[in-house]
């Protein structure tokens, strides 16, 4: 296996340090070209067995694309297609022919599906962790178990570029696939940090509620970056990227009368009747949910399967309007929370004669848009913001976002990277007096928190 094509000054620098550190975490950035930084190490160490775990998104559109763009040699399998009876013979097969051979192989795998995959059973060379927030909860089966079935491999990276966007202690689950310790119980531990109970107890101030610990700060953050001071790359992608810059605009959506009555009555009576529907909610979570989905213009009503629209709930759709018409015939990528959202915004598109593609859990249609088809892409945050490539636009619009900090980034990142050849611009629709504002500053919170730790560490 070589590599076709000369890698910039700092993927040489990741590439170099891949090879010499065999248990780290590379916080890359968003489009900074770690990808092909891997296949380098790959080649350079003459590897003939990688496993890459990465997000769905990426299986084709990026580690394929880029095997077979970048390297001569080698041979990758993508295991996104049939049953998991299927991907395990097809894995079985590909494993029996590379020690028949000897060719490179290079097997990419989702992590919802690598959990069921009798991993453990080949003998690999490497691994990659790709997008590795995927795997910071400590207590979910794809976490816990890929720690267990990638513990005896010798050589793994994890790489992303939002390794705590959302909180510290989302380290864990990433460091534990890197350096797993022992099985206590039913999850496996860190070798670096130890039983996820005293890594919390040590790192987190809490208050306990029906004996659940709920995180309200963070302490001992110094000690927390020193221990992770060696174990760690960070790559600036500010400094690095070869893109021309993000110009960021907040457009406001001002909430009918009838709108925002209804609207305050659910925020103050945590109740709402809309003609012969009724709304309740019973705890914050649930009431922070349902205001986000009034906020847009639409209602869960109780007991009902679907989404209804608000009567007057249309001021996010008459925003997204506004910026559409100064588009022209640019393409652009549309960004949502919620399901619903995307169902709005696709009407809305089409009534303005704008053909739209969908990337959601239930539907992936960006290969096609990025081929050309369509001018505009309408995603859900989730399903957009890890492995994918958007470059074909330069303007996005935020609909709706969540309060996940590492989503919001990650998406970011899709438009404002490498082989995006204009100027991007960003517009953010807020609906003024709702809980738009409050995600926006919590978002914003988490991320100079994440920056605040990247900065202790490096200092280290």
């Amino acid at each position: 296996m070589r590599i076709t094509t000369q890698l910039w000054d700092h993927q040489e620098k990741m590439c170099q340090w891949a090879i010499e550190n065999k248990r780290g975490l590379l916080l890359g950035g968003t489009g900074t070209g770690k990808t092909l930084a891997m296949l380098a190490t790959m080649a350079r160490l003459n590897y003939k067995r990688t496993l890459v775990l990465t997000v769905k998104a990426a299986l084709r559109s990026v580690w394929q694309e880029e095997v077979e763009r970048f390297t001569e040699g080698a041979r990758v399998l993508v295991l996104d297609q049939g049953t998991s009876t299927t991907k395990r013979e097809r894995l079985s097969e590909a494993m029996e022919e590379q020690a028949k051979d000897g060719v490179p192989l290079i097997v990419v795998v989702n992590y919802e599906t690598a959990r069921l995959l009798p991993l453990e059973k080949w003998d690999w060379d490497f691994a990659v962790a790709d997008e590795s927030h995927k795997l910071k909860a400590y207590n979910s089966a794809v976490s816990n178990q890929l720690a267990a079935k990638c513990r005896h491999i010798p050589h793994k990276i994890a790489m992303t570029g939002t390794p705590w966007s959302d909180r510290p202690l989302d380290v864990y689950g990433q460091e534990r696939w890197l350096n797993p310790g022992t099985k206590r119980h039913k999850y496996w531990t860190s070798e670096l940090f130890g039983p996820y109970t005293a890594f919390f107890e040590e790192y987190t101030v809490y208050r306990t509620v029906n004996n659940i610990k709920i995180p309200e700060g963070y302490v001992n953050l110094d000690e927390l970056a020193a221990k992770l001071a060696d174990h760690f790359l960070y790559i600036d992608r500010d400094k690095v990227r070869q893109t021309k810059g993000v110009q960021m605009i907040e457009r406001s959506a001002y909430l009918s009368e009838k709108h925002m009555r209804a609207y305050q009555e659910l925020k103050r009576e945590m109740l709402l009747e809309i003609g012969e529907d009724e709304i309740t909610v019973d705890n914050q979570m649930v009431l922070a949910l349902r205001l986000h989905q009034i906020a847009g213009g639409f209602y869960q009503p109780d007991g009902a399967l679907a989404p209804k629209e608000l009567p007057d709930g249309e001021a996010k759709l008459d925003a997204l309007e506004g910026i559409v018409e100064t588009l022209g015939d640019e393409p652009f990528v549309v960004f949502t929370r919620f399901r619903e959202d995307v169902t709005r915004v696709k009407s809305r598109l089409k009534k303005l004669g704008i053909q739209s593609l969908e990337l959601t859990g239930a539907r992936d249609e960006h290969y096609a848009w990025r081929k050309g088809k369509g001018q505009a892409l309408v995603a859900n945050i989730s399903a957009g913001s890890a492995g994918i490539n958007l470059t074909r636009a330069a303007f996005a619009i935020y609909y709706s976002t969540g309060y996940s900090a590492t989503d919001f980034i990650q998406s970011l990142g899709r438009i404002d990277r490498p082989g995006q050849e204009r100027p991007v611009t960003i517009y953010h629709i807020v609906a003024r007096g709702t809980i738009d504002e409050d995600i926006k500053e919590a978002l914003w919170k988490k991320r100079q928190n994440e920056i605040e730790l990247l900065n202790k560490a490096k200092g280290s």
